[in-house]
């Protein structure tokens, strides 16, 4: 199917809501350099306030009195929902007025707040920092698909990521609290984006990941401007605190709706990736959906600790620690980035079970980090700033403490993730490490291949075998510089498909330098004559072969029969059997000069013992010249 090109007003689309976007990530960068302040209390969506010291909250039974209390100094405490708020340094006091006991027939009292700086610790400006960026990098990589391959469901992914990205909008709401009218359109808009980013989760999964819907799939997306519609109307009453309501119930409901249609989303990639038996999209589904599990938990979760008490009674995180849960919502873009972007992918479990284990291992570090870095925090409130009074002393040392212990458990750390490699592959990936001693096994025997022929079919056949390929065909210069020429060895390629390649292909230039000889993947753009094998048997990777420094051929080989890519021991394993290749090409050519000497010798020696040289007989009669008659001797 052709791809379309992107209409006048989805690229006018595109731009406004990326700089609106843009608009609610950037300005808490701000917050990475710079101080801002908070207030000593907090209030829930019912108007109840919280006293706040440090990072514990106490709940009280004073209520704020709506109908008294300037609008500007509700959105202190309500702007884009109740919980943690920022205000700007320049906000000096905020005048609440409070129902005290919870008394609601007696006078309200006035009572005055003075904002406090709110400094955020080395550590708090590095997370803060990578959500910003995240932010950035989820709305960057959710335009480039939008752009890219433009379609319901990229766009779908693309308004899903508009609101639902890691990004800060603290200082935003802090700076809107002083224009009301503003704010409250910001609060209107962002119901709009939260109906819409969730609907267009729901239809980004729906038609993922060949951008069309069959069955109750097109039921359940035709139902999705309904719930849209449900959704702006649930997150508007959310905002209605300001004017008197109670509304964290609803704010709870509507997180609840949206926990719901996440696990909606789940289920529709499971199903899709593990219950439905087909190889087409399989795997990247399953990207996808491991990708969601992590990210939509940690975000959905971040996003009910910042803007509700509901999990007061269980854990109540720290600004730092729900800064840290963000990031993790970076898993989705990512995973949806590779998942697309990737003609073939590498099996989901294989990357989970080995490719984690070292950042899990940093992240357990890290904790343990942070950990320290409380313990000297606490130290240093409760000694050394009674005593001294030099905080950016302490700050200092506990980032030089870090370092030090990162840099001595960086060995440690290695250590302990190859033995949780060995283990992992020892019991996980058994038939992995079957098929690469079967490729060592197999580079063995080309010691003792007697032809280029054996050595050609050996390239083709034995990783087809071990690794269970779809396609593998060799191409290999015959002669000094002219192109690549297909072998009669092949695997799932025909006489259709292509037979040669000229050393101006773009796949060949992108081959690297003997040096640095290794794999490297196939792209669709690399088909220049559409002539390779489609679908299944399309190519993953290329394997290099050189003889010194010369490039002399060239394997492509396809994903497996599953539709998996080549993972990177796969390619490992491929590139050390081509590099065997290789010597047994040269071991091959060096005793076919060897027999080519040999031969001539033998040639040179017959040709000496057929030609016999002897001296000229001084008596005999040149047959040139007549011989004397008789009587002229007589005479």
């Amino acid at each position: 199917m052709p791809r379309r090109h992107l209409t006048v007003a989805e690229i006018i689309g595109i731009c406004v809501l990326v700089a609106w976007a843009l608009t609610m990530i950037v300005p808490d960068f701000g917050r990475v350099f710079e101080t801002y302040n908070k207030l000593d209390v907090q209030a829930d969506n019912d108007a109840r306030l919280y006293r706040v010291v440090g990072n514990d909250r106490t709940e009280t039974n004073d209520w704020i009195d709506t109908d008294r209390t300037p609008l500007p100094d509700l959105l202190v405490m309500f702007g884009g929902l109740g919980g943690l708020q920022y205000v700007l340094p320049s906000l000096k006091t905020v005048t609440l007025y409070v129902f005290k006991d919870g008394n609601t027939t007696a006078p309200s009292v006035k009572t005055v707040h003075f904002p406090q700086p709110a400094p955020l610790d080395s550590i708090g400006r590095v997370i803060l920092a990578l959500d910003q960026i995240f932010g950035l990098f989820f709305v960057g990589c959710a335009t480039f698909l939008v752009v890219r391959r433009p379609g319901w469901m990229s766009w779908g992914f693309f308004l899903y990521a508009i609101w639902f990205n890691p990004g800060q909008n603290y200082v935003l709401y802090a700076i809107l609290q002083g224009v009301p009218r503003l704010a409250l359109t910001q609060e209107a808009l962002q119901s709009i984006a939260e109906a819409v980013g969730y609907c267009g989760l729901m239809l980004f999964a729906l038609r993922f990941p060949a951008d069309e819907t069959k069955g109750f799939r097109r039921s359940i997306e035709r139902a999705l401007p309904v719930l849209a519609v449900l959704l702006v109307g649930m997150r508007w009453w959310s905002f209605l605190s300001v004017f008197g309501f109670r509304t964290e119930q609803i704010t709870l409901a509507t997180y609840g709706v949206g926990v719901a249609i996440n696990f909606v989303v789940l289920a529709i990639l499971l199903s899709r990736g593990y219950i439905v038996r087909s190889n087409e999209g399989q795997h990247k589904t399953r990207w996808v959906f491991w990708g969601c599990l992590v990210g939509l938990s940690a975000f959905v979760f971040a996003e009910i600790n910042a803007s509700t008490q509901f999990w007061n009674w269980m854990w109540s995180p720290s600004e730092k620690e729900l800064g840290a849960i963000y990031l993790v919502s970076a898993a989705v873009p990512i995973s949806v980035l590779y998942a697309i972007l990737r003609h073939h992918v590498v099996n989901v479990s294989f990357t989970l079970s080995r490719e984690l284990t070292k950042p899990l291992l940093w992240l357990v570090t890290g904790g343990f980090v942070v950990y320290v870095h409380g313990k000297a925090e606490a130290i240093n409130n409760e000694f050394w700033n009674g005593i001294h009074n030099e905080p950016v002393l302490v700050e200092f040392f506990v980032v030089a403490l870090a370092i030090v212990i990162l840099v001595l458990l960086k060995g440690a750390i290695d250590l302990l993730h190859d033995g949780l490699v060995h283990y992992i592959d020892r019991y996980c990936f058994k038939r992995l490490l079957e098929a690469l001693d079967q490729l060592v096994t197999c580079g063995s025997n080309l010691e003792t291949a007697p032809d280029d022929d054996a050595i050609d079919r050996s390239l083709v056949d034995d990783p087809v075998t071990a690794f269970n390929l779809s396609s593998a065909a060799l191409f290999r210069r015959v002669d000094g510089n002219g192109p690549f020429k297909r072998m009669p060895a092949a695997h799932g390629w025909g006489t259709a498909h292509l037979i040669e390649l000229v050393p101006e292909h773009p796949l060949i230039r992108r081959l690297p330098p003997r040096d640095k000889a290794a794999p490297v993947a196939v792209k669709p753009s690399d088909d220049t004559k559409q002539m390779m094998p489609k679908d299944l048997a399309f190519p993953s990777a290329a394997v290099p072969l050189f003889r010194g420094k010369e490039l002399t051929g060239v394997v492509l080989y396809g994903p497996h029969t599953t539709d998996n890519g080549l993972n990177k021991d796969e390619l490992k394993g491929l590139n050390n059997f081509a590099h065997t290749a290789a010597e047994a090409y040269r071991r091959v050519e060096l005793e076919r000069l060897q027999r080519q000497v040999k031969a001539l010798q033998e040639e040179n020696e017959k040709i000496k013992a057929t030609i016999i040289i002897t001296a000229p007989d001084p008596n005999a009669t040149s047959p040139f010249i007549a011989p004397s008659s008789p009587s002229s001797r007589s005479g």
